[in-house]
């Protein structure tokens, strides 16, 4: 939970799997849209650790699965928070720094 909103994997009508946030109620539910640089099949986000006032997941990228970042919101939620290499779901949270063991992409 992320300042009283949940967020969480669901599937929209079109049938694509994407990053969805609920405060819990029917009209406080809703897809987060128009992410840049998510799959076209969806965003697919899977293991949310909250983490410094924001949710890091990883999610599907135009070139795979990469760490996204949120404070819950589309408007700010980015790929790899800015940072290059975090392309690999593989690590963790250790003394308040995220390590991730890095993919290099370009």
């Amino acid at each position: 939970m992320l300042r009283q909103t949940v967020l969480f994997e669901g599937t929209n009508a079109s049938g694509t799997t994407g990053l969805w946030a609920t405060n819990g109620t029917a009209t406080g539910t809703h897809e987060l849209t128009r992410i840049i640089g998510a799959n076209a099949g969806g965003l697919q986000p899977d293991g949310f650790t909250v983490f410094n006032g924001e949710v890091l997941f990883g999610g599907a990228d135009l070139a795979g699965r990469g760490l996204w970042v949120t404070n819950g919101t589309a408007a700010v939620l980015a790929e790899g928070a800015g940072r290059r290499g975090l392309g690999d779901r593989r690590g963790g949270i250790v003394a308040g720094r995220v390590h991730r063991r890095a993919n290099v992409r370009g």
